[in-house]
């Protein structure tokens, strides 16, 4: 006697009633026609063939910003489907700062309701992976400086909207006599610096609305007096880590504070003059005493 199936069943046994239950005669095993011999035939019997359907194994696979896949609430890497039984209801848990987008296929998988729905069933007529997919949400960010008199702040990627994988690339710069303090955001907790002391860095962001901003400041503070005149030095901030002042015509006791800012400390202070009249110090305040009229510069070396 020989069963043959049709295409996605197969032979799962021989029994002795037309439900198929309880035990077989002869369980069968593999695909394709199966045949169960009667030999020598003594009476009449009727035997009956149980068809099942082809269990197809298929691949649960996790795109970029999906966190798991589940079927009935269980995560899982596989599921077997079948081509006329539904497996259970596949669902894919999307990670912050994504949205979902589609599930993908290959081998032959149908879905109900549809691959753009995310909670599917599936039917297979063969094995294959099914993924989930997930887009990347992108936000624009507003860029500002502190002071736009002291320096700017930019966006510098072709990329102009950040993402919480995909960062833009910014850039403070500041004018002459400022310098960069560090990158702050309107909301903090909603965006990622690579390096937020560094005037080039990136910056990844998971909330629309925010704005970032270059902080700058002044690259050398003095305070302090000449005499009781009420007259100020001309600070002029010099190249790398100098600070020059400059006295010019002034007469009588000369004391004067320079405060650097606080990424920097004093190592010593040289005047560089011929006219030798003050003293060097190592502390943040320096004097001249004298009677006659002094023109020179002090110099103020600083190290970070």
């Amino acid at each position: 006697i020989t069963a043959t199936p049709t295409d996605h069943y197969r032979v799962a046994g021989w029994y002795n009633n037309a439900e198929c239950t309880g035990d077989a005669i002869i369980t069968e095993t593999g695909i394709g026609a199966k045949t169960y011999t009667i030999s020598p035939l003594k009476e009449d019997q009727t035997v009956y063939a149980k068809f099942v359907e082809i269990d197809y194994s298929i691949t649960l696979s996790k795109g970029t910003g999906i966190n798991a896949i589940k079927v009935d609430g269980t995560a899982q890497d596989n599921v077997t489907a079948h081509v006329a039984t539904k497996t259970g209801t596949i669902t894919a848990d999307v990670a912050n700062g994504y949205t979902w987008s589609k599930w993908t296929t290959s081998g032959s998988i149908t879905a109900t309701p549809d691959l753009n729905t995310n909670g599917i069933q599936i039917n297979a007529t063969s094995t294959g992976t099914l993924t989930a997919t997930a887009t990347e949400i992108l936000h624009s960010v507003t860029m500002a400086s502190s002071d736009d008199n002291k320096g700017t702040a930019a966006i510098t990627s072709a990329q102009q909207q950040a993402g919480i994988a995909t960062p833009i690339s910014i850039k403070a710069t500041p004018k002459a006599g400022y310098y960069f303090t560090g990158w702050t955001a309107s909301d903090g907790s909603k965006v990622t610096f690579g390096n937020s002391k560094s005037e080039t860095t990136t910056a990844k962001v998971t909330a629309d609305g925010i704005t970032i901003t270059a902080n700058f400041a002044n690259r050398y503070a003095f305070r302090g007096s000449l005499n009781d005149q009420g007259n100020t030095p001309a600070g002029m901030p010099g190249w790398g880590n100098d600070a020059l002042i400059t006295f010019t015509g002034e007469t009588g006791s000369v004391q004067y504070t320079l405060q650097p800012n606080k990424q920097y400390k004093f190592l010593i202070y040289d005047l560089k003059n011929s006219n030798n009249r003050g003293f060097v110090s190592e502390n943040q305040t320096f004097a001249w005493n004298g009677t006659a009229t002094f023109n020179g510069t002090y110099h103020a070396l600083l190290d970070t």
